[in-house]
Protein backbone atom coordinates (compact mmCIF):
# COMPACT_ATOMS: atom_id res chain seq x y z
CA UNK A 1 0.00 0.00 0.00
CA UNK A 2 1.91 3.56 -1.16
CA UNK A 3 1.68 5.59 2.24
CA UNK A 4 1.38 8.71 -0.23
CA UNK A 5 -2.23 7.86 -0.62
CA UNK A 6 -3.49 7.88 2.70
CA UNK A 7 -4.28 10.82 4.69
CA UNK A 8 -1.86 12.57 7.18
CA UNK A 9 -3.32 10.97 10.05
CA UNK A 10 -2.87 7.58 9.35
CA UNK A 11 0.65 7.78 7.87
CA UNK A 12 1.74 9.43 11.26
CA UNK A 13 -0.37 6.81 13.03
CA UNK A 14 1.93 3.91 10.62
CA UNK A 15 4.81 5.99 11.60
CA UNK A 16 4.81 6.41 15.09
CA UNK A 17 3.50 2.23 15.42
CA UNK A 18 6.46 0.97 13.30
CA UNK A 19 8.62 3.08 15.91
CA UNK A 20 6.85 1.87 18.79
CA UNK A 21 6.52 -1.85 18.05
CA UNK A 22 2.89 -2.07 17.45
CA UNK A 23 0.55 -3.55 15.04
CA UNK A 24 -0.93 -1.16 12.79
CA UNK A 25 -3.11 -3.50 10.57
CA UNK A 26 -6.83 -2.81 10.82
CA UNK A 27 -9.44 -5.33 11.84
CA UNK A 28 -12.27 -3.84 9.63
CA UNK A 29 -11.53 -3.26 6.17
CA UNK A 30 -8.50 -4.19 4.23
CA UNK A 31 -6.52 -1.32 3.52
CA UNK A 32 -6.58 -1.21 -0.49
CA UNK A 33 -10.51 -1.37 -0.08
CA UNK A 34 -10.61 1.45 2.37
CA UNK A 35 -8.93 3.81 -0.16
CA UNK A 36 -11.08 2.84 -2.42
CA UNK A 37 -13.85 3.22 -0.53
CA UNK A 38 -12.67 6.78 0.73
CA UNK A 39 -11.95 8.16 -3.04
CA UNK A 40 -15.26 7.34 -3.96
CA UNK A 41 -17.08 9.37 -1.93
CA UNK A 42 -19.29 12.50 -3.73
CA UNK A 43 -19.39 14.67 -0.52
CA UNK A 44 -22.10 15.22 1.49
CA UNK A 45 -25.02 14.35 2.63
CA UNK A 46 -24.29 10.60 2.83
CA UNK A 47 -26.43 7.66 1.97
CA UNK A 48 -26.54 5.11 5.24
CA UNK A 49 -23.92 2.91 3.13
CA UNK A 50 -20.84 5.74 2.30
CA UNK A 51 -21.60 6.68 6.42
CA UNK A 52 -20.91 3.04 7.56
CA UNK A 53 -17.51 2.85 5.44
CA UNK A 54 -16.61 6.36 6.86
CA UNK A 55 -17.18 5.34 10.35
CA UNK A 56 -15.38 1.95 9.61
CA UNK A 57 -12.38 3.51 8.31
CA UNK A 58 -12.39 6.23 10.75
CA UNK A 59 -12.79 3.57 13.67
CA UNK A 60 -9.63 2.15 12.09
CA UNK A 61 -7.76 4.62 12.55
CA UNK A 62 -8.43 6.23 16.02
CA UNK A 63 -7.97 2.20 17.49
CA UNK A 64 -4.53 2.66 16.29
CA UNK A 65 -4.11 5.36 17.73
CA UNK A 66 -5.25 4.20 21.26
CA UNK A 67 -2.50 1.79 21.13
CA UNK A 68 -0.26 4.55 20.48
CA UNK A 69 -1.42 6.62 23.31
CA UNK A 70 0.39 5.02 25.88
CA UNK A 71 3.82 5.65 24.08
CA UNK A 72 3.16 8.95 23.05
CA UNK A 73 2.08 10.97 26.56
CA UNK A 74 5.61 11.07 27.91
CA UNK A 75 7.21 12.43 24.48
CA UNK A 76 4.62 15.87 25.05
CA UNK A 77 6.58 18.79 26.43
CA UNK A 78 3.19 20.23 27.65
CA UNK A 79 0.51 17.96 28.14
CA UNK A 80 -2.03 21.17 28.84
CA UNK A 81 -0.89 22.71 25.43
CA UNK A 82 -1.12 19.26 23.65
CA UNK A 83 -5.09 18.94 25.21
CA UNK A 84 -6.28 22.71 24.50
CA UNK A 85 -5.16 22.04 20.79
CA UNK A 86 -7.36 18.74 20.62
CA UNK A 87 -9.88 20.83 21.81
CA UNK A 88 -9.50 23.25 19.12
CA UNK A 89 -9.22 20.09 16.76
CA UNK A 90 -12.54 18.73 18.04
CA UNK A 91 -13.99 22.47 17.72
CA UNK A 92 -12.69 22.39 13.73
CA UNK A 93 -14.36 19.13 13.14
CA UNK A 94 -17.86 20.15 14.63
CA UNK A 95 -17.80 23.14 12.27
CA UNK A 96 -16.47 20.98 9.32
CA UNK A 97 -19.29 18.36 9.96
CA UNK A 98 -22.25 21.18 10.43
CA UNK A 99 -20.92 23.73 7.14
CA UNK A 100 -22.37 27.26 6.58
CA UNK A 101 -25.87 27.27 5.91
CA UNK A 102 -26.48 29.14 1.82
CA UNK A 103 -29.29 30.08 0.39
CA UNK A 104 -28.78 27.30 -2.19
CA UNK A 105 -31.55 28.51 -4.31
CA UNK A 106 -29.99 32.07 -4.63
CA UNK A 107 -26.98 30.58 -5.37
CA UNK A 108 -27.95 28.94 -8.00
CA UNK A 109 -29.87 31.11 -9.74
CA UNK A 110 -26.30 33.83 -9.18
CA UNK A 111 -24.57 30.85 -11.03
CA UNK A 112 -26.71 30.54 -13.82
CA UNK A 113 -26.41 34.13 -14.66
CA UNK A 114 -22.70 34.51 -13.37
CA UNK A 115 -22.06 35.58 -16.60
CA UNK A 116 -24.20 38.10 -17.46
CA UNK A 117 -23.84 39.38 -13.87
CA UNK A 118 -19.99 39.98 -14.30
CA UNK A 119 -20.84 41.79 -17.83
CA UNK A 120 -23.34 44.00 -16.13
CA UNK A 121 -20.26 44.56 -13.50
CA UNK A 122 -17.61 45.75 -15.68
CA UNK A 123 -20.21 47.75 -17.59
CA UNK A 124 -20.79 50.00 -14.34
CA UNK A 125 -17.65 49.76 -12.39
CA UNK A 126 -15.01 49.99 -15.05
CA UNK A 127 -16.57 53.26 -17.11
CA UNK A 128 -14.29 55.87 -14.91
CA UNK A 129 -10.98 53.55 -16.07
CA UNK A 130 -11.64 51.88 -19.39
CA UNK A 131 -9.33 49.21 -19.14
CA UNK A 132 -11.49 46.37 -19.79
CA UNK A 133 -12.69 45.32 -23.26
CA UNK A 134 -15.47 43.41 -24.33
CA UNK A 135 -14.43 40.28 -27.21
CA UNK A 136 -18.03 37.68 -27.61
CA UNK A 137 -19.51 39.56 -25.00
CA UNK A 138 -17.36 38.73 -22.37
CA UNK A 139 -14.37 41.79 -20.75
CA UNK A 140 -11.17 40.81 -20.83
CA UNK A 141 -7.96 43.16 -18.92
CA UNK A 142 -6.29 44.72 -21.36
CA UNK A 143 -2.94 45.47 -20.25
CA UNK A 144 -2.01 47.99 -22.68
CA UNK A 145 -5.43 50.19 -21.57
CA UNK A 146 -3.85 49.58 -17.75
CA UNK A 147 -0.83 51.32 -18.67
CA UNK A 148 -2.16 53.97 -20.57
CA UNK A 149 -4.47 54.33 -17.14
CA UNK A 150 -1.35 54.75 -15.24
CA UNK A 151 0.59 57.55 -17.07
CA UNK A 152 -3.28 58.92 -18.00
CA UNK A 153 -2.81 59.87 -13.82
CA UNK A 154 0.71 60.11 -13.68
CA UNK A 155 0.80 57.64 -11.20
CA UNK A 156 4.50 55.67 -10.21
CA UNK A 157 3.64 52.55 -10.11
CA UNK A 158 5.67 49.57 -9.52
CA UNK A 159 7.45 47.86 -12.44
CA UNK A 160 8.95 44.68 -13.48
CA UNK A 161 12.64 44.08 -15.09
CA UNK A 162 11.56 44.03 -18.31
CA UNK A 163 9.46 47.31 -17.24
CA UNK A 164 5.63 45.93 -17.57
CA UNK A 165 4.04 46.66 -14.58
CA UNK A 166 3.09 44.60 -12.03
CA UNK A 167 -0.33 43.67 -11.41
CA UNK A 168 -0.33 41.57 -8.97
CA UNK A 169 -3.36 42.24 -6.08
CA UNK A 170 -0.97 42.65 -3.44
CA UNK A 171 0.69 45.52 -5.39
CA UNK A 172 -2.96 47.22 -6.13
CA UNK A 173 -3.72 46.73 -2.02
CA UNK A 174 -0.85 48.70 -1.92
CA UNK A 175 -0.78 51.05 -4.57
CA UNK A 176 -4.42 51.56 -3.36
CA UNK A 177 -3.06 53.36 -0.23
CA UNK A 178 -1.42 56.07 -2.18
CA UNK A 179 -4.03 56.16 -5.22
CA UNK A 180 -7.35 55.50 -3.19
CA UNK A 181 -9.68 56.17 -6.69
CA UNK A 182 -8.39 52.84 -7.88
CA UNK A 183 -9.54 51.13 -5.17
CA UNK A 184 -13.28 50.13 -7.03
CA UNK A 185 -11.00 48.83 -9.91
CA UNK A 186 -8.92 46.37 -7.79
CA UNK A 187 -12.33 44.77 -6.26
CA UNK A 188 -13.61 44.58 -9.92
CA UNK A 189 -10.36 42.56 -10.63
CA UNK A 190 -10.02 40.90 -7.76
CA UNK A 191 -13.52 39.56 -7.97
CA UNK A 192 -13.51 38.77 -11.84
CA UNK A 193 -10.12 37.17 -11.45
CA UNK A 194 -10.48 34.94 -8.37
CA UNK A 195 -14.06 34.32 -7.84
CA UNK A 196 -15.28 31.02 -9.35
CA UNK A 197 -18.88 30.09 -7.69
CA UNK A 198 -18.79 26.63 -9.50
CA UNK A 199 -15.84 25.49 -6.66
CA UNK A 200 -17.87 26.98 -3.99
CA UNK A 201 -18.12 23.01 -1.84
CA UNK A 202 -22.05 23.09 -1.82
CA UNK A 203 -23.87 20.29 -0.43
CA UNK A 204 -27.81 19.23 -1.66
CA UNK A 205 -28.36 20.54 1.15
CA UNK A 206 -27.33 23.98 0.80
CA UNK A 207 -24.60 23.71 3.69
CA UNK A 208 -20.74 24.63 2.88
CA UNK A 209 -18.48 22.01 4.19
CA UNK A 210 -15.12 21.90 3.56
CA UNK A 211 -11.41 21.25 4.96
CA UNK A 212 -10.61 23.98 7.34
CA UNK A 213 -6.86 23.23 7.50
CA UNK A 214 -6.69 23.87 11.21
CA UNK A 215 -2.75 24.71 11.57
CA UNK A 216 -2.04 25.18 8.12
CA UNK A 217 -0.76 28.72 8.11
CA UNK A 218 2.86 29.57 9.46
CA UNK A 219 1.09 31.09 12.45
CA UNK A 220 -0.96 28.32 12.98
CA UNK A 221 -3.95 29.57 11.82
CA UNK A 222 -6.89 27.75 9.67
CA UNK A 223 -6.28 27.49 5.98
CA UNK A 224 -8.53 26.51 4.09
CA UNK A 225 -9.31 26.71 0.07
CA UNK A 226 -10.50 30.06 -0.91
CA UNK A 227 -12.34 28.96 -3.65
CA UNK A 228 -14.62 26.27 -1.07
CA UNK A 229 -14.73 27.94 1.69
CA UNK A 230 -17.71 30.66 1.48
CA UNK A 231 -15.60 33.17 3.46
CA UNK A 232 -12.37 33.00 0.99
CA UNK A 233 -13.70 34.75 -2.16
CA UNK A 234 -14.90 38.23 -2.35
CA UNK A 235 -16.89 39.55 1.08
CA UNK A 236 -19.99 40.23 -1.17
CA UNK A 237 -20.55 36.40 -1.31
CA UNK A 238 -21.23 36.23 2.19
CA UNK A 239 -24.76 37.58 1.85
CA UNK A 240 -25.61 34.08 0.25
CA UNK A 241 -25.17 32.77 4.05
CA UNK A 242 -28.87 32.24 5.68
CA UNK A 243 -29.27 30.29 9.02
CA UNK A 244 -31.91 27.96 8.80
CA UNK A 245 -35.96 29.14 9.46
CA UNK A 246 -36.73 29.76 13.74
CA UNK A 247 -32.49 30.44 13.58
CA UNK A 248 -29.76 32.89 13.42
CA UNK A 249 -25.94 32.60 12.80
CA UNK A 250 -22.99 34.71 14.42
CA UNK A 251 -20.07 34.95 13.07
CA UNK A 252 -17.46 36.13 15.80
CA UNK A 253 -13.73 36.82 15.05
CA UNK A 254 -10.86 38.49 16.82
CA UNK A 255 -10.04 41.86 15.83
CA UNK A 256 -6.50 43.08 15.51
CA UNK A 257 -5.26 40.37 17.41
CA UNK A 258 -1.76 40.17 17.11
CA UNK A 259 -1.00 43.76 17.19
CA UNK A 260 -2.44 43.81 20.92
CA UNK A 261 -0.69 40.65 21.81
CA UNK A 262 2.38 42.44 20.61
CA UNK A 263 1.81 45.58 22.81
CA UNK A 264 1.05 43.46 25.76
CA UNK A 265 4.25 41.48 25.35
CA UNK A 266 6.50 44.09 24.60
CA UNK A 267 4.55 46.42 27.65
CA UNK A 268 4.75 49.00 24.38
CA UNK A 269 2.09 52.20 26.18
CA UNK A 270 1.86 54.46 22.75
CA UNK A 271 0.61 50.62 21.04
CA UNK A 272 -1.45 49.70 23.97
CA UNK A 273 -2.83 53.35 23.51
CA UNK A 274 -3.45 52.64 20.13
CA UNK A 275 -5.09 49.73 20.69
CA UNK A 276 -7.53 51.03 23.01
CA UNK A 277 -8.59 53.47 20.41
CA UNK A 278 -11.10 51.09 18.74
CA UNK A 279 -8.61 50.56 15.65
CA UNK A 280 -4.79 50.25 16.11
CA UNK A 281 -3.98 50.86 12.73
CA UNK A 282 -5.53 54.38 12.41
CA UNK A 283 -4.58 54.88 16.43
CA UNK A 284 -0.93 54.78 15.38
CA UNK A 285 -1.18 56.46 12.11
CA UNK A 286 -2.34 59.48 14.24
CA UNK A 287 0.07 59.26 16.61
CA UNK A 288 2.37 59.54 13.48
CA UNK A 289 0.88 62.49 12.33
CA UNK A 290 -0.37 60.67 8.88
CA UNK A 291 -4.35 61.80 10.12
CA UNK A 292 -6.06 64.91 9.61
CA UNK A 293 -9.60 66.30 9.99
CA UNK A 294 -9.74 67.35 6.50
CA UNK A 295 -9.62 63.43 5.36
CA UNK A 296 -12.38 61.82 3.33
CA UNK A 297 -13.87 58.69 3.94
CA UNK A 298 -11.84 57.11 1.03
CA UNK A 299 -8.52 58.63 2.25
CA UNK A 300 -8.74 57.30 5.75
CA UNK A 301 -9.84 54.10 4.36
CA UNK A 302 -6.37 54.24 2.04
CA UNK A 303 -4.16 55.10 4.95
CA UNK A 304 -5.41 52.64 7.49
CA UNK A 305 -4.43 49.66 4.77
CA UNK A 306 -1.26 51.68 4.71
CA UNK A 307 -0.59 51.32 8.12
CA UNK A 308 -2.13 47.92 8.90
CA UNK A 309 0.80 46.54 6.03
CA UNK A 310 3.15 48.40 8.59
CA UNK A 311 1.53 47.32 11.96
CA UNK A 312 1.86 43.42 10.13
CA UNK A 313 4.48 43.02 8.22
CA UNK A 314 7.64 40.95 9.86
CA UNK A 315 9.96 42.11 6.20
CA UNK A 316 13.07 43.35 6.82
CA UNK A 317 13.43 47.22 8.23
CA UNK A 318 15.17 48.37 5.03
CA UNK A 319 12.83 46.26 2.68
CA UNK A 320 9.82 47.77 4.62
CA UNK A 321 10.83 51.27 4.80
CA UNK A 322 11.19 51.02 0.81
CA UNK A 323 7.84 49.26 0.13
CA UNK A 324 6.32 52.37 3.38
CA UNK A 325 7.96 54.98 0.60
CA UNK A 326 6.43 53.60 -2.26
CA UNK A 327 3.20 53.26 -0.93
CA UNK A 328 2.86 56.38 0.97
CA UNK A 329 4.56 59.13 -0.87
CA UNK A 330 6.40 60.02 1.94
CA UNK A 331 10.80 59.61 1.93
CA UNK A 332 13.62 59.97 4.30
CA UNK A 333 12.87 60.54 8.17
CA UNK A 334 9.41 60.27 8.28
CA UNK A 335 9.00 56.83 6.50
CA UNK A 336 12.22 55.58 9.16
CA UNK A 337 10.31 56.97 11.96
CA UNK A 338 7.20 55.33 11.19
CA UNK A 339 8.39 52.22 10.85
CA UNK A 340 10.50 52.44 13.80
CA UNK A 341 7.83 53.35 15.92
Amino acid sequence: MALSRLGNATRVSLALAVRSGISARTKSTPPAKRICVIESLQGPPFTQQERQDILAYCEDDVSALARLVPHIVPTIRSLPHAMFRAKFMWTVAQQERRGVPLDLPLLSRIRNRWDDMCADLVSEMDRPFGVYEFEDGKPHWRKERFAALVRRNGMSWPTYADGTLDERDQTFREMEGKYPFIGPLRELRYSLSKLRLNDLQVGSDGRNRTLLGPYGSKTARNQPSNAKYVFGPAKWIRFLITPSPGWGLIHRDYSQQEVRIAAVLSGDTALLEACESGDVYLGVAEQLGFLSDSMSASERKAVRQLFKTVCMSSEHFGQLAWQFERMSGSSGLKVQAAIAC
